[in-house]
C-alpha cells in the first residue's frame, strides 16, 4: 500500500481501537449538515449521538482511523466559514456544520495521511456497526465516589434551613416522590439513595456524556438551598452529587450522595436538630426514613447499633 492511500475496513461489528483516535463525519438525511467529531470509540459515539440527532445518515457517513488528535483541530479550522451556531445545549452541538461535504473530509485526511507518511483508514460500513454495537458493562462494578461540591458547602446552620419556604420544601418532596427508592446505603458515615434505574425508561444514562439522569440532576437543583448565616448568603446541597452504575446493558444503579448533616438529621443518627427546628422539612424526613439501610462497614455498623441503643434507652450488652 503506496503512503498516505486510505484503506476501506472490513466488516464486522467491532472496531479495534487501541485507544487510538478517529475521527468521524455524520452526515444528515436532507444534506445540510456535516458533524465532525473525534474520539478513540467512534461507533459507541454515534450510537450516543444518534439518540440525540435523529436525522443521522449512517450510509453516508464515515469513520477514518487517524494517529493524531491535532487531525480533528485541522478539520475545524479549514471549515470553521461554515460551523454552525445553536443556542441549545445538547450533546455535541459545537461541532455541526453547513453542508454536505463527507467526502471532501475523507481527501482532507488523505492529504494529511500523505505528508504524514502513514496510512488512515476508512469505515464506511457504519449502519452494520451502529446496528451491531453491544453496550459491554465494565467487568467490576464498584461504588461511585462523592465528587467535589461545585459550591462551597458551610456547616449547615439550622436557623438558616427554617428560613426554608414551605414552597421550597414542597418542591423538593415533590420531585422526590417521583421516583421509588431501592435502599440507604451507609458507609463510612456516609449516605447514599440508591435507585434501580431502567435503560427503556431513562436512557440518557447510557450516554457516555452523562454519568446521571434528567431527574437526577432536576433533583439536585431542586435540593440547592440558600441561606442566610453570619450576615453573608450561602448555598447549601441536600444532595451532593449523583453518579450512575450500569449493572448490564438495560438496567442500572444512580446514586445521591446526600448532605452528610441533613442526612443524619434525616436518619435520626446524630443530636442535630434540623428537623425539630425546620417544620417544612418534617414531610421529606417522613419519606426518607422507613426506607430499609444497609451499611457496609463494619467498625461504622457496630459503632451505629451502640448509638442507636443508647437512644433508645439500652445499652447492647
Amino acid at each position: 500500500m503506496q503512503s498516505g492511500q486510505v484503506s476501506s475496513a472490513t466488516q464486522g461489528s467491532g472496531l479495534s481501537t487501541n485507544g487510538q483516535p478517529h475521527i468521524y463525519a455524520l452526515a444528515t438525511t436532507d444534506r445540510s449538515r456535516l458533524k465532525i467529531g473525534r474520539s478513540v470509540d467512534p461507533i459507541g459515539r454515534i450510537v450516543d449521538l444518534s439518540r440525540v440527532y435523529s436525522d443521522i445518515d449512517l450510509a453516508r457517513s464515515v469513520v477514518v482511523k487517524v494517529d493524531t488528535n491535532n487531525v480533528e483541530s485541522l478539520l475545524h479550522t479549514v471549515f470553521e466559514p461554515f460551523r454552525l451556531h445553536y443556542s441549545e445545549q445538547v450533546d455535541g452541538y459545537t461541532e455541526w456544520f453547513a453542508g454536505d461535504f463527507v467526502e471532501e473530509v475523507v481527501d482532507l485526511c488523505q492529504n494529511i495521511a500523505h505528508h504524514r507518511r502513514t496510512d488512515y483508514q476508512v469505515i464506511r460500513d457504519l449502519p452494520e456497526r451502529v446496528q451491531n454495537y453491544r453496550f459491554e458493562p465494565a467487568q467490576t462494578l464498584s461504588l461511585p465516589r462523592p465528587k467535589k461540591a461545585k459550591v462551597y458547602q458551610p456547616q449547615i446552620n439550622p436557623v438558616g434551613f427554617a428560613e426554608l419556604s414551605k414552597c421550597h420544601a414542597k418542591l423538593f418532596l415533590r420531585i422526590l416522590q417521583e421516583r421509588k427508592f431501592q435502599e440507604i446505603l451507609i458507609r463510612k458515615g456516609r449516605y447514599l439513595l440508591i435507585r434501580p434505574v431502567l435503560r427503556e425508561e431513562e436512557p440518557e444514562c447510557w450516554l457516555r456524556s452523562t454519568d446521571s439522569s434528567d431527574w437526577g440532576r432536576r433533583l439536585m437543583r431542586a435540593g440547592a438551598i440558600r441561606h442566610y448565616f453570619d450576615d453573608d448568603t450561602h448555598t447549601t446541597n441536600l444532595v451532593m452529587s449523583t453518579s450512575f452504575v450500569p449493572t448490564d446493558a438495560i438496567r442500572g444503579r444512580e446514586y445521591y450522595w446526600l448532605n452528610d448533616e441533613w442526612a443524619k438529621a434525616v436518619f435520626a443518627d446524630s443530636g442535630c436538630e434540623i428537623g425539630e427546628q425546620s417544620p417544612s422539612f418534617e414531610a421529606i424526613h417522613e419519606f426518607l426514613a422507613p426506607l430499609p439501610r444497609r451499611i457496609d462497614d463494619r467498625v461504622y455498623k457496630e459503632k451505629w447499633q451502640i448509638e442507636r441503643d443508647q437512644r433508645q434507652g439500652g445499652m447492647r450488652k
